[in-house]
């Protein structure tokens, strides 16, 4: 229920027509939100076992860091200001990883990456895939995870100013969806044809 507390080891199941939101009382601590079907362990403090759905995590705090697992591969995220993510979880065990807000490492026990606001990366057990960009102006408004919640994300200011920004940077477009992923070279994409009036 609202303002209920939870504490660590703990794992929370969320039904296809469900959603929560969480919040650690920890001044650094992280938040996290899910909806639609989605499993996960609090494992510890900054520590999240995440085992099926899509997530999107913030973390608070200077020389902040936060450690995630899947089914199949184990990262962690690292940045010297507080930083903001989507996480999705793969049919293959996998994670896709879109950075939100900050100058995030990402490291595995394979590889290291560095993300952007706007960029999209599969972390699998052999390493991450290359890097793509996701229009941040279009996440935001098609995002179950950002628009179906009463309350806005507390960065969402924050959010529209990358988007922004990444518009500015960003010459050429393809619409596209990005889907799951098969291997580190191997992801669905879905172009998106344009209607005529």
């Amino acid at each position: 229920s609202t303002n209920q507390t939870l504490g660590s080891g703990r794992r929370l199941t969320v039904l296809p027509n469900g959603g929560i939101e969480i919040q650690s009382l920890q001044e650094n601590g992280l938040s996290l939100r899910t909806i639609q079907a989605a499993s996960f362990d609090l494992a510890g403090s900054n520590e999240v076992h995440l085992h099926s759905g899509s997530f999107v995590l913030h973390v608070l705090g200077e020389q902040s860091s936060m450690l995630l697992q899947s089914p199949l591969t184990e990262i962690r995220l690292e940045s010297e200001d507080p930083f903001a993510v989507m996480v999705g979880i793969t049919t293959n065990g996998g994670m896709k990883i879109i950075c939100l807000l900050g100058k995030i490492q990402v490291k595995s026990n394979a590889s290291r990456i560095e993300l952007l606001p706007g960029e999209l990366s599969f972390a699998l057990p052999e390493g991450f895939s290359r890097k793509m960009n996701v229009e941040l102006s279009t996440l935001m408004v098609t995002a179950n995870l950002i628009t179906g919640f009463d309350k806005p994300l507390p960065y969402l200011k924050k959010l529209r100013q990358q988007a922004m920004m990444q518009a500015m940077r960003t010459n050429k477009r393809f619409r596209t969806v990005v889907g799951d992923v098969k291997g580190n070279d191997d992801f669905e994409l879905k172009v998106l044809r344009e209607e005529n009036p």
